[in-house]
């Protein structure tokens, strides 16, 4: 293949999800169709686009030979958290959807498997980075954390303790995990430098703090009772996150293959 039709491929790629994310904010700018049409198509529209995120980072597992290398291993857990998040949007679907009915506990078990997952996965990667933070890349990354846990914890954490029982402290799973995912991808994202990997992960890594701020939306908006069945910004976040998913795994294949 030539240099041209080998540059001809991202740049097709490129040109699909930014007519995604158009897609995307316009659908949630203007809401085209009624509620109950709209949370079918968003619903399906999640499933499909995380189900597509799986198979290509399966795909780029296959490429490093699955766990016989450490960045295999990370890709091996990106997979198998994607996988577990394919299994919460079918419940999800199937549950609220069309069942009309609650899709917890279960959901939440499936969730909380993919959060560890993912975590592992990119705590794991920090590690692997050679890179080291400077002291005011640290001092950044500790304030910006410090400012993250503090938001969650006002927002989210204390008014869900005003009325614990069981059900809060599961509920408390997701904020935790959100703000895990989002301090470790920081620290990746404040020590990467340019180059097609690194270029690939930010966008990874930028999917994962996306569809973080859409979970942690969506908890406060449960909270404050305003969540409603279609055109939520939470799940805006959470497709555009998606879309970025999606992205990243393109560009990993292609820098893979090049």
């Amino acid at each position: 293949m030539s240099d041209r039709q080998t540059r001809s491929i991202p740049d097709l790629w490129t040109l699909v999800i930014i007519i995604l994310v158009a897609f995307l904010i316009i659908w949630f700018t203007f809401k085209p169709v009624e509620e109950s049409i709209a949370e079918v198509v968003e619903s399906q529209l999640a499933l499909w686009l995380v189900v597509l995120i799986t198979l290509l980072f399966a795909i780029i597992t296959r490429m490093f030979g699955y766990a016989s290398t450490r960045q295999g291993l990370v890709n091996v857990l990106l997979t198998a958290g994607f996988t577990s998040w394919v299994a919460a949007e079918i419940i999800w679907f199937v549950a609220y959807v069309i069942l009309d009915t609650s899709p917890y506990p279960l959901l939440d078990g499936v969730w909380t498997i993919g959060y560890v997952l993912i975590v592992t996965a990119l705590a794991l990667n920090a590690r692997l980075i050679r890179v080291k933070l400077t002291q005011a890349q640290t001092l950044v990354w500790l304030i910006l954390s410090l400012l993250l846990s503090v938001a969650v914890a006002v927002l989210i954490v204390l008014p869900l303790l005003e009325d614990f029982t069981v059900d809060v402290l599961v509920n408390l799973i997701y904020p935790i995990g959100d703000v895990l995912t989002i301090v470790v991808a920081l620290s990746i994202l404040i020590r990467f430098r340019s180059g097609e990997v690194a270029r690939a992960w930010i966008i990874l890594l930028v999917g994962f703090l996306l569809t973080a701020v859409g979970d942690i939306l969506y908890i406060y908006a449960e909270i404050q009772d305003l969540y409603t069945v279609a055109y939520n910004v939470m799940d805006l976040f959470l497709l555009l996150g998606y879309a970025a998913f999606l992205y990243s795994a393109l560009l990993f294949i292609r820098t893979y293959e090049s």
